[in-house]
C-alpha cells in the first residue's frame, strides 16, 4: 500500500507538468547553496521535527525537510522516503533522505524542519527525482543499509530493528582557579 493518497500523488505529481521538473534545472540561474542559505535565514521553528520524539509522525513520505547540522557541520536539503522507528543510535528514529543530486542517505540523532510550500517550490527545480519518481520505481519503499537490513514502507517499526549496544565514551575535566 502506498504511502499517500491518490490527491496527493496527483497533488505531487504536477511538479513535472507545471514546471517540466529537474528539466529546468538547467536553466536556473542561483546556485543551489544560496537556495539553501535562503531558506536557514527564514525557517519556520514551528515546523522543527525531533528524531528523538513522536514528531516524526508529523513527516508524511515526500514531505521536504532541511535538517540539522550533520557530521560534516552541513545541513541537507532533501524529502523523507522513509523512517525507522528507534533503529538510529541511542532509540532515535532512522531517516532515510533524498538529496536534490538523487543520493539517499540516512540520519539519526538528528532533527528537521519540515520546509514551508514557498521552500518547497524554491528547491524542487534543483531535485533529480521526485517523490513521485521515488513511487515508482520502488513501489514498496524498499530499501537497505549498506545492502544489508532490508526494510520495507514508509514507517518501519521498531521490531525487526538489529540488536545494538550504544555506548559513548567521554570525559569532562573541571578546572578551578586556573588563569587564562
Amino acid at each position: 500500500m502506498w504511502p499517500v493518497t491518490e490527491e496527493e500523488y496527483d497533488e505531487m505529481n504536477k511538479w513535472r507538468e507545471s514546471d517540466g521538473g529537474s528539466d529546468q534545472v538547467d536553466a536556473l540561474v542561483m546556485p543551489f547553496d544560496e537556495v539553501k542559505g535562503k531558506i536557514l535565514k527564514n525557517l519556520d521553528h514551528s515546523r522543527f521535527v525531533s528524531g528523538f520524539t513522536q514528531d516524526s509522525c508529523k513527516l508524511k513520505f515526500g514531505d521536504f525537510v532541511i535538517s540539522g547540522l550533520n557530521t560534516l557541520g552541513e545541513q541537507v536539503i532533501g524529502y523523507v522516503v522513509q523512517i525507522r522507528k528507534k533503529w538510529g543510535a541511542f532509540g532515535s528514529d532512522m531517516f532515510f533522505i533524498r538529496e536534490h543530486d538523487g543520493s539517499l542517505l540516512t540520519h539519526e540523532n538528528q532533527a528537521f524542519w519540515k520546509l514551508t510550500k514557498t521552500q518547497m517550490e524554491m528547491v524542487k527545480p534543483y531535485f533529480k527525482d521526485t517523490p513521485c519518481d521515488e513511487l515508482n520505481g520502488n513501489k514498496d519503499l524498499e530499501y537497505t543499509i549498506l545492502n544489508e537490513q532490508k526494510a520495507s514502507g514508509f514507517i518501519v517499526p521498531e521490531e525487526g530493528r538489529p540488536e545494538r549496544i550504544d555506548s559513548c565514551a567521554f570525559a569532562i575535566t573541571v578546572t578551578s582557579g586556573a588563569e587564562a
